[in-house]
């Protein structure tokens, strides 16, 4: 394994503790559910953890452990899901952004 390998394997590691904080924070901190950009927020980082936790699994354990391909799926589904949802939502603020603009 080279050196770029090993640092790669390091730096996903605080990634994952870094998003369940912050998921757990903003879940319990903040009222998210009451706009389309902060459940948009919420949908996109909820469905980054699974991405993570596979890439933590993969630097550590290698391609072949129990529930992998299972756990890649629902991660992939999730932030193709999140990804499309966040994209219509901007859209969907910018529209009524440009809509107001229109009236004013």
């Amino acid at each position: 394994m080279n050196i770029v390998n090993m640092l790669a394997d390091w730096a996903i590691l605080p990634a994952g503790p870094g998003m369940i904080a912050f998921v757990a924070m903003y879940f319990t901190k903040t009222h998210w559910w009451r706009s389309e950009t902060g459940r948009a927020i919420m949908y996109l980082t909820v469905a980054l953890l699974p991405m993570l936790l596979a890439a933590s699994l993969l630097a550590w354990l290698g391609t072949d452990y129990p529930g992998r391909e299972w756990l890649r799926l629902v991660s992939f589904v999730g932030i193709s899901t999140a990804s499309w949802g966040l994209f219509i939502t901007a859209w969907r603020v910018r529209r009524r952004a440009q809509q107001k603009e229109q009236r004013q």
